[in-house]
């Protein structure tokens, strides 16, 4: 794909250096999107989860009707 293109950079050196360049921003990352998932959880817990938290929402706006 890279013949006579001028590619002077084997691409697992790019990832690996594109990786060292954002090890901090990555890391951040995921911590931010961890403790995210932490509080979520901490909220939804009490509807028996995020999912079943909008379904009542919409059942009570009446957008939702189940039927029986």
């Amino acid at each position: 794909m890279g013949e006579g293109r001028g590619y002077s950079i084997i691409k697992c050196d790019y990832y690996y250096s594109y990786y060292q360049r954002n090890k901090q921003k990555i890391s951040n990352y995921y911590y931010e999107q961890k403790e995210k998932r932490a509080r979520n959880d901490e909220i939804y817990r009490e509807y028996g989860g995020e999912e079943n938290y909008y379904k009542e929402a919409l059942i009570k706006m009446g957008f939702l009707e189940i039927k029986k």
